[in-house]
Order: structure tokens, then sequence, then C-alpha cells
């Protein structure tokens, strides 16, 4: 069940501007169904972070882990730092959904610079989805204008089941689940929350809450599989649980009719 639109990816392959128009330019939530069957770009993070590839290649690299993303600075959370190949068996022998102990459950949740700087990629080499790579025009109903996509700060999460991220919001984002299961709960930018509190707590406590109180505006959810990519417009409160052990990536970006500046700035 998801409470936003969905799309499939042959229909986004097949019509392309149409998307942009609908979802991008018009600020819609949308969940991109089996993107990773038609996108060709996206096929890459499912090829190079299969499991025993990707360990190949970034086991060795350590990364901080924390309850929730960015822990040190939101909840002064002391990290610790592990290698990849470390964090990866530990999680696989992870079980969720044992109330209080999910509490230790961790996550890695950071700019993938720093890992991407460590390994034979670049954080400029990651690619985007298909659609942000060809040419589209804007039609605002007074003017069409080419749209240039420029993205600004890409993070990469591995987690078990059970790790999460609180509710957030920011920029414009496209966020794709190359392995896993995630479960999302979103608000509207006016109804936007800020927490520090665990994504599974939310799930087990707040939403039941929230649904028995006529005063209170239930978060809309959907569920992400391995595969889709779902794009949020700027602002829109969110929080993921993930269901499975999930490895993937989101990217921040603007869109506007002069990259070059934007990206000097």
């Amino acid at each position: 069940q998801c409470d936003i639109e969905t799309v499939t990816g042959a229909s986004v392959i097949a019509n392309t501007s149409a998307f942009v128009q609908r979802f991008i330019v018009g600020q819609r939530p949308v969940v991109i169904r089996g993107a990773r069957e038609t996108d060709k770009f996206l096929q890459w993070y499912s090829k190079e972070w299969a499991k025993a590839r990707f360990l190949s290649k970034y086991g060795d690299s350590q990364v901080n882990i924390a309850d929730i993303p960015y822990g040190d600075q939101f909840k002064g959370e002391i990290l610790d730092r592990v290698s990849l190949r470390d964090f990866v068996e530990q999680i696989s022998t992870t079980t969720s959904g044992r109330g209080a102990d999910t509490k230790s459950i961790k996550y890695v949740f950071i700019n993938a610079r720093e890992l991407f700087s460590q390994g034979q990629e670049t954080i400029e080499g990651l690619p985007n989805p298909e659609w942000m790579s060809l040419p589209h025009m804007a039609d605002d109903s007074r003017t069409k204008r080419k749209l240039q996509f420029v993205p600004f700060l890409t993070e990469f999460y591995l987690g078990a089941a059970g790790s999460g991220a609180p509710f957030h919001s920011h920029n414009a984002a496209w966020n794709y689940l190359a392995y896993g299961k995630k479960k999302w709960a979103l608000t509207t930018p006016d109804e936007a929350l800020w927490s520090v509190k665990s994504a599974w707590s939310f799930f087990t406590e707040d939403m039941a809450r929230m649904s028995k109180d006529p005063q209170t505006q239930t978060p809309l959810t959907c569920t992400q599989n391995s595969g889709d990519l779902i794009v949020l417009p700027p602002r829109w409160g969110h929080t993921t649980l993930n269901l499975r052990n999930s490895i993937g990536i989101a990217r921040e970006f603007n869109f506007n009719e002069d990259s070059a500046a934007a990206k000097k700035e």
C-alpha cells in the first residue's frame, strides 16, 4: 500500500517530460516502482553494491555508525567507528522487532563523499537517475524554461531491519533502494516534523496514537521495495524504517536554468 502516487519505471522512460512536469516541477512526491528494470544508471548501483562485489571494494573502509543519522550532532551520541565488512557481518546476524533491543541497532548514514573518496569511484561519478540526464522543458503556463538539474548532497545508507532515520525534511531529493525494504511516513511541508526519536519508536508507538487522535493529521505511508526510487519535493517531512537489511543512496538536488552558476555557488 502507498498513500502517494506511484508510477512504473517503464512509464517514466516512455514519457520523461510528462514525469518531470508533473512530479518535479509540480512538486508532488512519487514512487517509481521497478525503476531499476528500465534505468541503466540505477542498474549500476544494484550491480556494484551486490554484497560480495561491494565488500571486495569497500569492506576495509572505516565508517561511523550511530542510532540515528548524524547522531553526534543531533543527540550528542559518541559514534562507533567500524569497517564496513565488520558492520555487514554484524547486521547479517541482527534480529529486529524485539522492543527495547532495537535501541542497539546501529545505522550507517553518511555523506557519501566520506566513503567514495576511499574507493575506486568518486562522488561525482555516482550516477543520477536517467530522467535527470535528459534535457527537459518546464512549462509554467507563461513561459517555457530549460531545466538543469544540479545535485549537491549525496548520502549513503546501510542498515539492519529496525534501523532508520527520524522525522526530518530537506531540499528536493531522490532516494534509491538498491537492496532491502523500507517503510516511509511523510507529511506535507506545513505538517513537517523534526525529531530525534527513532523510526522504530515512531512507527510502533506514535503512529497508533496519532491514528486515534482526530485532531492530529496522520502521516502518509508508503513501502519502498528493492529497485524502487522515491522522489520527494522540497521540505516534505519524512521518516524511514528499514524493514529488511537495506543499502541505498539519497541525493538532494535543485533545478534551475543556469546550472553553471549553481555549481559555482
